[in-house]
């Protein structure tokens, strides 16, 4: 299961936009072999996919905001570790 959280800006390096809001990043996830896509934007969306997952390849973008305050810091985490904290939530939320 690969999870996009989308928020259509690059927050840690002066919130530029990104092209999210012009590229259908599901359809591409489709034409790549997801059999599984999906667009969500409410977080119990989220929480009912990952109850439901199967363990088969799925693809979901998840519309977020972006933070409050514009000036956000450059992450302190390793990206492992990013990813670690990632599974983790993942495996108590399911």
């Amino acid at each position: 299961m690969h999870i996009l959280l989308d928020n259509e800006v690059h927050e840690s390096t002066g919130r530029q936009s990104t092209v999210s809001h012009s590229v259908d990043l599901c359809g591409i996830a489709a034409a790549c072999g997801y059999p599984r896509v999906a667009r969500l934007n409410e977080p119990a969306q989220l929480a009912d996919a990952l109850r439901h997952a199967d363990g088969g390849l799925t693809f979901l973008q998840v519309k977020i905001k972006p933070g409050v305050s514009g000036k956000l810091p450059r992450p302190a985490i390793a990206p492992p570790a990013m990813v670690q904290r990632l599974r983790d939530f993942i495996a108590r939320t399911s």
